[in-house]
């Protein structure tokens, strides 16, 4: 009796496995965003760059790099929001860097924020629910 009570879940296990659920370790919900960022590395050799980020949160976001970029990097940014004419500024440091597997000079960036404004913060907040709802 108890064999024929478990068949179906192992089955379920065997087939959907993948699927198991598995906790997000993010703090903070985070959306796709195509927005403007203007980066200075502030190392030995500072270079100024702007890119389209791939996603942002209240605690960091993500870009995309043709220079690879040293994890630790701390990175002066403005975010510019062009919907509504607004620029956020930031400090930020590089999490993390990884290649892109199809674009072997092409990097994905994470940075965590350092310092944000909480006024900057709040509307970043606000932009990633309205995303949210909107989808």
């Amino acid at each position: 009796m108890m064999k024929l009570h478990l068949a179906p879940f192992r089955l379920f296990r065997i087939f959907f496995h993948k699927l198991d659920y598995q906790p997000s370790r993010r703090k903070t919900l985070r959306v796709k965003s195509r927005n403007l960022l203007k980066c200075l590395r502030s190392d030995d050799a500072p270079q100024e760059i702007i890119v389209n980020l791939a996603n942002i949160s209240e605690t960091g976001l993500q870009f995309f790099s043709f220079r690879e970029i040293t994890p630790g990097s701390l990175l002066k940014m403005v975010i510019n929001f062009a919907e509504v004419e607004r620029q956020i500024p930031a400090m930020g440091k590089v999490a993390w860097i990884r290649r892109v597997r199809r674009h072997k000079k092409i990097y994905r960036v994470g940075v965590a924020f350092l310092s944000l404004v909480s006024e900057d913060r709040e509307f970043i907040h606000r932009f990633v629910k309205n995303v949210l709802a909107a989808v």
